[in-house]
């Protein structure tokens, strides 16, 4: 929130603001930050139009881009599958959550028509019981694990019920192979969303998205639209392969859009997360003895951190006896 701070002070003083974001190893200027969805998708498609590559160069691009998301360190990509009885037998809708507090950051252009996440919980479970021989899978977000109690606690409330299946964060089951198993997607602005697009699956989203436009997906702003959807699948549970290109455009963007770094070297840290590494700009040599230093220091500060804790505590001991 403290960018809009600054750029909104600054528009106020009639200061040209330039918004600095990166995407992997590349970094942009630009007059609106990635946090305008609707800019960022007339982006997407301009950028895809005017590439001087081949649709078929593209659509390799955008392959590689995908099948590069599931690497070890993804939450969302496990060995594990979800095998129920009830899952195996009824075709099932999953709905997956987003982290509230990252809605926060795409300022007042973003919009829950249909209400926060919980009320929309409590309405598709009243939605499903509704339908004919259709289970609902929710799947909260992996990440909310990490995030303050207070906000554990208010999704492990959530149980599951007749119809609806609830994943936990802690639950190692793979997104993408629920995506795979599914019948159609729901989410609240997942990027999970355009992966189940490539995937082939309808998708529909229940607030703004940052993919909200995009030809695969169905944008529902009222809850007839959610019902009509979900009958829907009866009738086309897959996407067109013209529909399914929409995704491809996001991915060519992010995999070749921007200016390169050229004095650091960005390397994946965890998942979707990009930093400089410790030895950017040393040659080879260098670098080896540089990482080597830091593993020793690294293992000499925790190791000194455990007999200090140590010590705090036998003190405390005897001073207590």
């Amino acid at each position: 929130m403290h960018e809009k701070a600054v750029r909104d002070a600054c528009q106020r003083r009639g200061r040209k603001v330039l918004m600095h974001e990166s995407t992997r190893d590349k970094y942009f200027l630009r007059q609106e930050g990635f946090h305008n969805r609707l800019a960022n998708q007339r982006l997407w498609s301009r950028f895809w139009n005017d590439s001087t590559l081949s649709t078929k160069e593209k659509e390799k691009v955008a392959n590689e881009y995908f099948e590069g998301l599931r690497s070890s360190v993804s939450p969302f990509f496990t060995d594990k599958k979800l095998v129920t009885q009830h899952a195996t037998q009824v075709p099932f809708v999953v709905f997956f959550t987003s982290n509230d507090d990252e809605m926060v950051g795409f300022w007042d252009i973003w919009r829950e028509n249909l209400g926060n996440q919980f009320v929309v919980i409590d309405k598709l479970r009243a939605l499903i019981a509704k339908q004919d021989n259709l289970r609902l899978v929710i799947r909260i977000h992996p990440n909310t694990k990490n995030k303050p109690w207070q906000v554990r606690k208010k999704w492990s409330k959530l149980e599951s019920s007749d119809g609806v299946e609830i994943l936990y964060a802690e639950d190692k089951i793979s997104s993408i192979d629920l995506v795979r198993q599914s019948i159609g997607v729901l989410t609240f602005g997942s990027t999970i969303g355009l992966e189940s697009g490539f995937l082939g699956k309808r998708v529909a989203v229940l607030c703004d998205a940052s993919y909200d436009t995009f030809s695969h997906v169905t944008k529902c702003n009222d809850w007839d639209c959610v019902d009509f959807w979900l009958k829907s699948l009866k009738e086309k549970n897959t996407l067109s392969n013209e529909e399914k290109s929409s995704v491809f455009k996001r991915a060519l963007f992010v995999s070749k859009a921007g200016v390169p770094f050229v004095n650091h070297e960005i390397s994946l840290q965890h998942w979707n997360s990009w930093s400089p590494s410790i030895n950017s700009g040393l040659v080879p040599s260098e670098r080896n003895l540089l990482f080597l230093f830091y593993k020793v220091w690294h293992k000499l500060i925790l190791q000194l951190i455990r007999i200090s804790h140590i010590a705090n505590l036998n003190f405390n001991y005897k001073s207590t006896s």
